[in-house]
């Protein structure tokens, strides 16, 4: 059975992140002074919020969708959910062969090609500073082809933005680029979120932008 190995990857999964951002809480918390049992008590009270919180997003996104699903005129996909399902079956019963074809030649080939891309980011950070900013991002481009299309557009669009805020003000980029990079990650999810809403609501959107093939 599945269920089991999944629910234990699920805990083993929370309980590392909740680890990793507690750590992470407290070296931000050093830095501006903050109090560590104030920290802890917080990360506490997350935790127990937590546990209602998701299931009813998750509840509310299954209401709206059919997670995961293959369907391209759908906005959201799922997809965690096959990977996850694909690891349980290789470590429980069926092995490597869970796997689609030629996937293990894919995965070593881009591993790969992963792999030189960080190599010449490291090497051209001190050799060729100024080819070091066209290096593309390995975690960038694997997020684009595991997500889809839409998030390597926001990607693309956001490092032009980013690009020509740091031409015209560069210190100012520089002091306020992440701070505005994080708003607008959590923008979109806010944005995800009122997308399931209007789903549920059954409201349709007056235009739609496809990625699927030309009829014809």
């Amino acid at each position: 059975s599945l269920i089991p190995p999944l629910a234990v990857c699920m805990i083993t999964i929370s309980g590392c992140g909740a680890a990793a951002h507690l750590m992470q809480d407290f070296k931000t918390g050093y830095l501006v002074g903050a109090s560590p049992s104030a920290m802890v008590i917080a990360q506490l009270i997350g935790a127990a919020a937590g546990c209602i919180i998701s299931p009813s997003v998750f509840h509310l996104f299954t209401s709206a969708y059919t997670l995961p699903n293959d369907d391209p005129s759908q906005s959201i996909h799922g997809v965690f959910g096959a990977i996850y399902r694909v690891l349980a079956a290789i470590t429980t019963t069926k092995g490597l062969s869970a796997l689609p074809k030629y996937c293990q030649t894919f995965t070593v080939g881009f591993g790969v090609f992963a792999f030189g891309l960080n190599l010449g980011a490291d090497v051209s950070r001190t050799k060729l500073p100024m080819l070091a900013r066209c290096m593309p991002s390995s975690m960038g481009l694997a997020l684009g082809l595991l997500i889809g299309p839409y998030l390597g557009l926001d990607f693309c669009i956001g490092n032009l933005l980013q690009m020509l805020w740091r031409h015209k003000a560069p210190q100012q980029e520089a002091k306020y680029g992440v701070v505005v990079a994080s708003g607008c990650l959590a923008g979109a999810g806010i944005a995800t979120l009122m997308q399931v809403f209007l789903s549920l609501a059954g409201v349709v959107a007056p235009i739609k932008v496809s990625f699927q093939a030309a009829e014809g």
